[in-house]
């Protein structure tokens, strides 16, 4: 005779089989909805058109993750960092994303920064022809160094704005007191005859209107961001040179997210990218426009002048570049050369 109790411990057993399998399941989808909360430092402190991309950016991945990835984007300086660390503490694991420039990365790899040639390009056109051999090298020491590169722009050509002075031959440049922010830019002022003086970004507004510098080489949206046109009244368009940001992830970080996380910021990577190069690079004449609006006066160069810039430059700073990057160097250049049809 079967026991009394043998159908009550098989109920218990299939009950106890079921909770089993709903929580299993339970925590199995808790544990795959893990929560990423992620920092990312922009270049600019805000608000500029490429912030406002970035934020966009960074929502989108959020919404599309359902907030599995969430991304927070936060103005320059916020951790304490300068704009020429941001490569560095993304490398190190400090932070998990950042908008790190070319120019920073110039001081450890020089080829990196082959646009950043004084006078290498001679109008815009010439930098998009030569945007695939700087991305080239941009991306091959982001790698190297632990930063995985989500995307890239560039901004336009830095011009020369200037306060009292129309700046239309080499003549011009000798005795000018310009702020440089680099070594290139240093090299740059001082061998066209300008005398180079160290000023932060922060205080370049000030430095204009007191009288200590009378200019500074930036592009067309930095001069706007800077409010330029309050304190200075000629645009000189000397092609000096280009600037590229870069949106970079640690690595390592980066191959440890699940697989539909990964593609979920690749994909965002991918569409604001064009946005990106529309909002900084592509507006350039919009841009323009506006400061003339504001009130600042153009300044074209004769095509002659910008040659004698660049027979300087190639005896002096170009020259010094080649000497140290040798043969990687002299292989960029030309690269670079064939990409823009010289």
């Amino acid at each position: 005779m079967r026991k009394p109790w043998t159908g009550v411990a098989i109920v218990a057993f299939v009950l106890f089989a079921l909770i089993s399998t709903f929580f299993g399941e339970s925590y199995t989808a808790m544990a795959a909805e893990k929560v990423y909360n992620w920092r990312l430092q922009a270049y600019d402190a805000g608000p500029t058109p490429g912030f406002t991309a970035l934020e966009q950016f960074a929502n989108e991945v959020n919404e599309k993750s359902k907030g599995s990835l969430n991304i927070k984007v936060f103005r320059a300086g916020t951790f304490g960092y300068s704009g020429f660390e941001l490569h560095r503490i993304v490398s190190k694991g400090l932070i998990e994303l950042a908008e790190p420039l070319d120019l920073s990365l110039t001081l450890e790899d020089p080829v990196a920064g082959i646009n950043l040639l004084p006078f290498l390009f001679s109008n815009n056109n010439e930098v998009l022809k030569g945007w695939p051999v700087s991305k080239k090298h941009i991306f091959a020491y982001l790698e190297k160094i632990n930063c995985h590169p989500l995307l890239a722009y560039e901004r336009p050509m830095n011009y020369l704005y200037v306060k009292g002075k129309k700046v239309k031959t080499i003549e011009d440049w000798k005795g000018l007191k310009l702020r440089t922010w680099s070594a290139m830019t240093s090299a740059l002022i001082e061998a066209l005859g300008g005398t180079a003086l160290q000023i932060p970004y922060s205080e370049v507004y000030t430095a204009m209107a007191s009288g200590i510098i009378q200019g500074n080489i930036a592009s067309p949206q930095s001069a706007t961001d800077q409010k330029c046109y309050e304190v200075a009244n000629y645009y000189c368009l000397w092609p000096i040179s280009p600037i590229v940001y870069a949106l970079v992830v640690n690595k390592p970080l980066y191959e440890s997210l699940p697989k539909d996380l990964r593609n979920i910021l690749d994909e965002a990577s991918k569409k604001y990218e064009p946005v990106l190069w529309t909002n900084n690079f592509h507006n350039v004449d919009d841009v323009i426009k506006g400061l003339v609006q504001k009130g600042m006066e153009l300044v074209p160069v004769e095509q002659g002048e910008i040659k004698k810039a660049q027979e300087i430059m190639g005896r002096t700073y170009w020259q010094k570049w080649s000497k140290e990057t040798g043969e990687r160097g002299r292989i960029a250049l030309e690269e670079m050369n064939k990409a823009i049809g010289r």
